[in-house]
């Protein structure tokens, strides 16, 4: 109880310097204005990207940026907006394929009513999935079936799933189908990690023989060279297998 109470001290005494009335002072009344303010937060950070990304779209369609003195739009975004090049790819990609792929959230503009009116967001209907939802739509859609790309899509966009729940599910999806187009090549990953394990533990035991001189020297030395043995085979079947694809 002390601890909540030095709490909404500490956020009345904010809302006195930021200007707040006498009367939108007290405790709960403060309290439910900062929940106000934590939702309102968390909708712009859930909003930010989509805002960004449609001003970044207009930008790199139009080549606003030669007009402000920049020949390339990579020099813009890491210049003025300080942003990895990478990032805006992201932003970019993810934005246009929402435009490809669910035009149920936007609504159609011409070209001059996107260049005039795009940068607030005005051509969006209604609040875009998030940028790590989008993520996993690209990734299925380029990894699954039709079929298989509508369940997470309807996960997604129709029954709003947990996202980390959609990509347990789709990275399980992704492997099945590596096995079934391949299954040698399924088994071979398998191998390859059970291999590894053996000689890491292997490597661990001569480590502590070594330092515990628990046998011989020469039994460290024969680890070694099994050691050395297995990952060249490990090494020829990899190139084998990689020659043959």
């Amino acid at each position: 109880m002390e601890e909540k109470l030095k709490i909404i001290k500490g956020v009345r005494e904010q809302l006195t310097a930021e200007g707040a009335p006498e009367e939108a002072l007290h405790p709960e009344l403060v309290t439910d204005q900062t929940r106000q303010k934590v939702l309102s937060a968390a909708n712009d950070f859930k909003n930010c990207w989509r805002t960004l990304a449609v001003a970044l779209n207009v930008v790199s369609n139009n080549k606003l940026y030669e007009a402000w003195g920049y020949d390339t739009f990579d020099d813009y975004v890491t210049k003025e907006i300080k942003i990895k090049k990478a990032t805006a790819a992201k932003l970019l990609v993810s934005y246009r394929f929402l435009r490809a792929h669910e035009p149920q959230y936007f609504k159609p503009v011409t070209k001059d009513e996107q260049e005039d009116g795009a940068l607030d967001s005005s051509d969006v209907k209604k609040e875009l999935p998030s940028l790590e939802a989008v993520e996993l739509l690209k990734k299925a859609k380029t990894s699954l079936e039709e079929k298989e790309y509508k369940k997470v899509r309807n996960d997604i966009i129709e029954d709003e799933r947990d996202i980390g729940d959609v990509k347990r599910d789709l990275t399980s999806m992704i492997k099945e189908r590596r096995r079934q187009a391949d299954p040698d090549e399924e088994r071979i990953r398998k191998d390859k990690v059970v291999i590894n394990k053996f000689v890491s533990n292997l490597r661990a035991f001569r480590k502590e023989v070594e330092l515990t001189h628990m046998l011989p020297g020469e039994v460290c030395d024969k680890i070694g060279d099994l050691i050395l043995k297995i990952e060249s085979i490990v090494a020829q079947n990899e190139t084998r297998v990689n020659l043959l694809k």
